[in-house]
Parts: C-alpha cells; structure tokens; sequence
C-alpha cells in the first residue's frame, strides 16, 4: 500500500465516524453493532463500504506530476494534484464502482482531483476512425430534433431527451468538441455526463466526465486544468492530415449522433439495476456515508455505457 493510499483508508475512518455524528445525539436505543467511541456511539461502518475503500485505495494510482501515454497516440502530462488510472487498473475501478466492463473499455484511463472534496472524474479513452472532417458548422437545434426523433423510436426507453445541457461546441483552434443532453424522466430531469472530444488526425480521444449535475458547472475549470496536459503526439496532431489518411464516414454532427447513441447515462429507479444487457446507468450516491467515504477514491457513481 502507498503512503497516499493509506492516508485513503485513514480518511475513510475519520470521515466514516465524522458523518456519524450528527445523528448519534438523537439515538435513544443501543446499537449491538455499533462503534463505542468513549462519548457516543456512532453507527457500525458497513464492512462492504470499508472493503470497496480498500480496494480502491490499493489500485495503481499514478500522481502527479507524471507524464504517461494514452493509447498509441496521445500523452498526458498530469498536473500536480491529479491522480490517473491506466489498463487494466481502469477497468478496475468501474468494475469495483458497479460497471458492466467489457472488452471495449479495455483502452480507458480514469483522471481525477486528488481532492477528497472533489466529486468529478473522468474517463479517457482513444478512438481511431479516420480523420473527423469538421468543415460543417453545428446547428444545435437541428441536431436536437434528430436526435429527439432518432431516441422517440425506442418505445421501450424509460426517458425522452429533453434538451441541451450543454449546447454543442466546436473551437477550431483546439480541434475541441463538447456537449452534453438533459433527459425527462418520471423522477424528473436528468442531465448526462459531459462528453469532450478532442479530434486528431486519425481520430479522436474521447471523454465523458462524470460529475454531480448540480457540481458540474463549477467542476469545469478544473477539468479543464486537468486535461491541459492531455495532446496528441507529434505526427498525429489534427494538422498533421496527410492527404491518403483515412477519413471518418461522419462529421462533427455524426460524432455527436453516434457517441448519444451508443451512450446511456439515466439513473434507473432505485435501488440501482445492475443490467448486464445495454442498459448501464449513471447514479449519484445519496446515502452520506458511501459518498463521503468513497470520494477520494471512487465516486459512489455507476457509469454504464450501451454497448
């Protein structure tokens, strides 16, 4: 165990015991399971939630600051206070937070804020299509109705797409594109992970950043530190095109379509279904001690992609 990841678990103690606290005043009746501390009695640390911390304390984190490849082509130099997962610890790391993992997620890499009061992480990957041409200029609102008649289709969806989150955006400076759906379910609305892409000259790197909807907003400047660092070697710049290259079957608006296609994110109804067919679901932990012990570690989120 690292030095770091010992610090992981003693936080886990203290965090466990501090949440604890706020209700232990008004405990009328003994708990046989509970933990004695001398001048209350805190309820018992579920022993699941104390395994999952240590096993995810144990992954092979990479701190910053440190610079590792992604995939075979592209670099990230992570800043000082960041932390990253490569294969197969990634893969790890979803499996232990609830995922369906399958041979598609063997390429993700997870970057975080080593803040424990950071809630956000995300995941990374490469894609290699062909050069994506981004001549075409979005049309928000265009793309919304497609998309909103292609999802309509699906009959048996519990959700409809409701809107933009995050209006698509494309800087041709950076080569960046991002945006991210809100969807209407019975519980209310919902908005998914934002998703970036970062487009090179045989394809692109993908990332989704899973966050709290209602943190994500002021998480971004963060992200945003976090993946300066992140480009793609030399030679495989978006610049670099060479005329030969193999190019995408899709633009800028196809990329959106494909990816919202091949993606669901809603929270299914509680408690979290753990579907093993195409349906994997996004879901902020609720119960306070899960999301306190775990969010140095694992964000007590199930991230499920439609394979």
């Amino acid at each position: 165990m690292t030095p770091r990841s010992g610090k992981a678990l003693a936080r886990f103690s203290c965090l466990a015991l501090l949440a604890a606290i706020a209700g232990a005043a008004h405990a009328q009746t003994p708990d046989p399971n509970a933990i004695d501390t001398g001048n209350f009695t805190a309820p018992a640390v579920p022993d699941s939630q104390q395994t999952l911390a240590h096993d995810l304390a144990e992954l092979g984190w990479i701190f910053g600051p440190e610079t590792i490849p992604i995939g075979t082509t592209a670099t990230i130099a992570i800043p000082t206070g960041y932390e990253m997962l490569s294969p197969p610890d990634a893969q790890k790391f979803l499996q232990l937070n609830g995922n369906t993992v399958t041979a598609a997620d063997a390429g993700d890499y997870i970057l975080q804020n080593e803040d424990p009061d950071s809630g956000w992480f995300a995941v990374i990957a490469t894609e290699s299509p062909g050069h994506i041409p981004d001549a075409d200029p979005l049309d928000p609102a265009a793309l919304l109705t497609t998309m909103q008649a292609l999802t309509a289709q699906d009959k048996t969806a519990p959700e409809t797409l409701n809107g933009w989150a995050v209006p698509p955006s494309y800087d041709q400076a950076s080569h960046r594109l991002e945006w991210a759906f809100t969807y209407a379910t019975a519980a209310g609305t919902k908005s998914v992970p934002l998703e970036i892409r970062l487009l090179g000259r045989t394809g692109d790197i993908k990332i989704t950043v899973v966050d709290d909807p209602s943190a994500a907003a002021n998480d971004l400047p963060d992200v945003n530190k976090a993946l300066a660092g992140l480009t793609f070697n030399q030679s495989q710049q978006y610049t670099d095109y060479t005329q030969g290259d193999a190019t995408a079957p899709y633009g800028l608006a196809g990329l959106i379509e494909g990816a919202s296609a091949a993606t669901n994110t809603l929270p299914p109804p509680a408690p979290p279904a753990r579907n093993t067919g195409e349906h994997i679901a996004i879901v902020v932990a609720l119960v306070l001690l899960a999301w306190l012990a775990l969010k140095r570690r694992g964000k007590q989120l199930l991230f499920l992609k439609k394979k």
